[in-house]
């Protein structure tokens, strides 16, 4: 396995071209992943139009593209313990560029669905094993900086997706939203031969306090079975409260209560199985670890909130096109980007404790300015604030995730990554979902006869909502607000500055990949 070895000299802490070549190239995959979540979505209609198929269908290729990546993520810890994370990486991207090039091509709305489920399911895979390979590579001296660095292009993918998504839909035709992939994903292939080092799997028997063995490499198909519907059941749950279902209709109970289900399942059976889970919840039993994950699910909510209410916000409250509705999240992309190349060195010398507590507090800040948006708040207010939010989510996620991989042993870093991953997609899925709900609450109550079923109202049909509406985003942003709150407190308990294995992290690093065996 490639990791880098640790030491107190220089060399060992030095970001030195090659990592950051490596790094550059498994994040270009990555990247690709992340914008097919969003860069699709100004395109709907134009592929609704030319496949001749209604909405309700064509919804599912945004819908059924998450739902895969979903279901994909517990898979990656075992596949790259399994295959090697190289080997997965670009078996993975492979894949990938074949569904989109199959979308392209795509004869019917089924067909496209169909295409894109299996690019999600790849694309699923990509980031996790990328991310699990960079953190190997770089080892806990360096992760703090460099998980800094490839951050900024996985937090300007989403956000500029709709961005890059209306001008290619307008000057080449919705076709050319997937054939683009395929030039960027065949230069990744060819430089990764050249930059990534090559690893092995983990075929030894990895070690139990008990002193028996246990094989990594084995699958574990009954916590296949249970955790990857279960996640996947319980993320389109979500999705459908989301899109504007009514809390109690069996739209969403139902999905609800079967993925939870299986997920209650799953854990019953990773906690009893002699075998090693695809995610390991023993490694919960680390106190920092699971604050990492913690704080994770919170930025994972916090983020997604911004992507969901500011571009329906811009849309139904302010009559805009999706095209000006994607540049309205641009801010919180561009402010991310300019803060991650500080937070490394920031990280490295206050430690996730002295950097995640202010970064949320500053997306909090950011937050509690549009609890006071209006249907006159100017657009420079709006972007100025959201700048702000983008510096307070780019300042939280590099750290929090290197953190993670501080305080726990190197040879449980897969399956760690599938845990973590999951926790992210989950909070963007609860948070995206329950402030939907919140905001049909505040719509109702603030604009007489509006009907959940027939969707909110917009200035379109009567210009008259525009402020009852902005009032009630802004009471919505309130809950988002207290989510920053509660990520402030989750922050200060993260772990403090890295000072080596023997000094800084404590008894529970040393005991996590025994625990994560028993």
């Amino acid at each position: 396995m490639v990791e880098a070895r640790e030491g107190d000299g220089a060399a060992e802490e030095r970001v030195d071209r090659s990592l950051v070549l490596a790094c550059g190239v498994l994040i270009l995959g990555a990247f690709l992943a992340l914008l097919d979540t969003t860069i699709v979505s100004v395109g709907v209609d134009r592929i609704a139009g030319s496949l001749r198929s209604p909405l309700t269908t064509i919804q599912w290729i945004g819908a059924g593209y998450m739902l895969a990546m979903a279901a994909a993520i517990p898979l990656s810890g075992w596949a790259v313990d399994r295959f090697g994370g190289k080997r997965m990486w670009t078996a993975c991207l492979a894949l990938f560029l074949l569904a989109s090039a199959l979308s392209g091509l795509a004869w019917s709305a089924e067909s496209l669905i169909v295409f894109r489920v299996v690019q999600g399911f790849a694309g699923g895979l990509i980031e996790p094993v990328a991310q699990t390979l960079i953190a190997r590579t770089a080892g806990p001296r360096r992760v703090g900086r460099v998980m800094s660095l490839v951050q900024i292009p996985m937090m300007l993918a989403p956000v500029f997706g709709p961005v890059l998504g209306g001008g290619i839909v307008e000057l080449a035709g919705w076709r050319w939203l997937f054939f683009l992939n395929l030039p960027i994903g065949a230069a990744a292939l060819l430089l990764a031969r050249r930059t990534v080092p090559a690893d092995h799997p983990d075929s030894a028997p990895a070690p139990t306090p008990a002193g028996t063995a246990r094989s990594t490499a084995r699958f574990d198909a009954p916590g296949f079975a249970l955790l990857s519907p279960g996640l996947g059941v319980l993320v389109y749950g979500l999705s459908q409260a989301g899109a504007g279902a009514a809390a109690g209709s069996p739209a969403v109970i139902v999905p609800l209560a079967v993925g939870a289900a299986l997920l209650t399942g799953y854990a019953v059976h990773a906690l009893r199985t002699a075998a090693e889970p695809l995610i390991d919840l023993r490694l919960f039993r680390n106190r920092r670890f699971a604050l990492c994950t913690v704080t994770l699910f919170l930025l994972g909510f916090t983020v997604n909130s911004g992507l969901f209410l500011l571009p329906l916000f811009d849309q139904i409250a302010r009559g805009e096109g999706p095209v000006h509705a994607g540049l309205v999240v641009a801010p919180q992309g561009l402010g991310a980007a300019l803060v991650l190349p500080f937070v490394g060195r920031l990280t490295d010398r206050f430690g996730a404790r002295g950097v995640v507590p202010v970064g949320m507090a500053l997306a909090g800040v950011g937050t509690l300015a549009y609890t006071q948006i209006d249907a006159e708040s100017g657009q420079l207010w709006l972007a100025f604030w959201l700048l702000v939010r983008g510096v307070g989510t780019g300042a939280t996620f590099a750290p929090a995730l290197g953190a993670a991989y501080q305080v726990i042993d190197g040879a449980v870093a897969a399956r760690a990554t599938s845990a973590l991953y999951v926790l992210l997609q989950l909070g963007g899925a609860v948070g995206t979902a329950g402030l939907a709900l919140l905001l049909q609450n505040r719509i109702a109550a603030a604009v007489p006869g509006a009907d959940a079923a027939s969707g909110p109202p917009s200035v379109a049909d009567d210009p008259h909502v525009a402020g009852p509406l902005a009032h009630a985003f802004g009471q919505t942003f309130w809950g988002a607000a207290a989510v920053c709150a509660v990520a402030v407190v989750a922050g200060l308990f993260l772990p403090g500055r890295y000072r080596g294995p023997d000094g800084g992290r404590d008894q529970e690093v040393a005991e996590t990949a025994g625990s994560a065996g028993r």
